[in-house]
């Protein structure tokens, strides 16, 4: 494993701050020395200032000779002439702090010795002037508290770094084996060039990296638009550019009809993706269904259904043709099926019943038997002058007048007359006779016809239309008695 360059720095930085911490030891070492020799040198000098006050105390000279030994060096005091006793001056007001002197030396005993010589020589002061003369050390600036040192020992600042982590295994795949991957991987998982730009480390990856995937591996890149340079392909600026894509050029636009289809590498049409995108809830496998409403049944997978009673209506069976009836004409149980009308009216032998039209209706023979034909009757009691339009064969048999009140004529009977169609005219006065006259169509056949009513007496008359001469020939005549 190579060292790491971050232990290494943090060793360093280790051992020049335990030097620093040895150098500020030593150092205050020496000034606690100087202190103490300091203190023992102010000792010595009050001391010798004691002895002074006490002789003064008892009007006695100084001894002439008076040793000082300071630090192994020996000082010779001189005496000098006693002075007058002064008085006592007054008590002075308390002065102001002073500010804090500059922090004093560490004088050496020599340097001690001298300044006491030079405040005993050459005459020897009073003991005021002497202790005026002698320095009062300034304050010190009180320094700063320093921070506790932690005791840390370089074991647990190893312990510290963190080991780093074994590294992946790299792919035991060769290039050609990782290139036919990664086209066999779906198009949407595809790697592109533009996935990868954005990648803090990319320019410097692309300036690293001393290996890369040959383009011949690259089955699918036209490489004759391509130059070399030291075996290696030109890819845009530096080389000749690409002309041509899926034998597309200028502004190539790929669409669908450009990809050929392949197995994984299928594109998505935008059907596809609504279809894709309609889909909700997650298939845990196979589900059971439930069917409800007019189909019912439960299951998985395929399962019988039922169909409620009354549940296809017209409208949910399959489209008929025009005049076709639900029915069934093949032989043997099956399905229902679609029958025509002719068809359906063979099975029901009704092929002599012609429903196309009137008109045909009444052109159909047919033979009655046992039937009785009720005659068409027109009834009034009297008309003016003539008969008008009520006489019509085409909705009359049988033409009644039941009390004429004046002379009346007979009109040509309406409608359309067919050869062999019978008319009965019955007719019957108010009590008065009444003239009777007919137009030309009327003929008389073997009886003339009747000229006058007899008095409220009934009388019939018969006609037969013949088509040959268009006549209604009067074939009976009969006059209630």
């Amino acid at each position: 494993m190579e060292n790491n360059p971050n232990e290494d720095i943090l060793i360093d930085a280790t051992i020049d701050q335990n030097k620093k911490l040895d150098e500020l030891v030593s150092s205050s070492d020496v000034q606690v020395d100087g202190i103490i020799k300091t203190n023992e040198a102010l000792n010595e000098l009050n001391s010798t200032a004691d002895l002074i006050l006490e002789g003064m105390s008892k009007n006695k000279p100084i001894t002439p000779k008076v040793e000082i030994e300071v630090d192994g060096a020996t000082i010779e005091v001189v005496e000098g002439p006693q002075g007058d006793k002064g008085d006592k001056g007054d008590k002075g007001d308390k002065g102001d702090n002073g500010k804090d002197g500059i922090d004093g030396t560490n004088p050496d005993a020599e340097e001690v010795a001298t300044r006491v010589l030079r405040m005993v020589l050459p005459e020897v002061p009073t003991i005021e002037e002497i202790v005026s003369q002698i320095p009062v050390p300034a304050n010190g600036i009180n320094g700063r508290d320093g921070k506790d040192a932690e005791n840390i020992s370089i074991d647990q600042i190893l312990a510290s770094i963190p080991t780093p982590k074994n590294g992946i295994d790299g792919s035991p795949d060769t290039g050609k084996d990782i290139v036919a991957k990664l086209k066999d991987l779906p198009k949407e998982d595809k790697l592109s060039i533009d996935d990868l730009k954005d990648l803090p480390d990319f320019a410097s990856l692309k300036k690293q990296s001393s290996k890369t995937t040959s383009l011949v591996e690259l089955d699918d890149v036209n490489l004759s638009a391509l130059t070399q340079t030291n075996g290696k392909y030109n890819l845009g600026s530096g080389g000749n550019a690409v002309t041509s894509v899926n034998t597309l050029t200028g502004a190539v636009v790929l669409t669908t009809a450009n990809i050929a289809d392949s197995a994984n590498k299928r594109y998505v049409t935008d059907a596809n993706l609504t279809t894709i995108g309609n889909q909700s809830g997650t298939n845990t496998g196979d589900q059971t269904i439930t069917l409800t409403s007019d189909v019912t049944g439960s299951g998985i997978g395929s399962f019988a259904t039922t169909i409620a009673t009354a549940a296809v209506t017209n409208a949910k069976m399959a489209d008929m043709a025009t005049k076709t009836y639900k029915g069934r004409t093949s032989a043997a149980t099956g399905v229902p099926e679609d029958v025509a009308v002719a068809t359906l009216k063979t099975d029901l032998s009704l092929n002599n019943v012609d429903n196309t039209s009137n008109a045909t209706e009444r052109a159909a023979t047919a033979t009655l038997t046992n039937k009785r034909i009720n005659p068409r009757l027109v009834t009034a009691t009297s008309y003016t002058t003539n008969t008008g339009t009520s006489l019509d064969v085409s909705t009359c048999d049988q033409f009644e007048i039941t009390g004429q009140a004046g002379a009346l004529l007979f009109n040509a009977p309406s409608g359309t007359p067919v050869g062999g169609n019978k008319l009965i005219i019955r007719i019957k006065d108010n009590g008065t006779a009444r003239a009777l006259t007919y137009n030309a169509v009327f003929r008389a056949m073997g009886n003339a016809l009747p000229s006058t009513t007899v008095i409220s007496k009934t009388l019939y008359m018969g006609f037969i239309y013949n088509a040959t001469d268009t006549k209604w020939d009067l074939v009976a005549v009969a006059q209630e008695a």
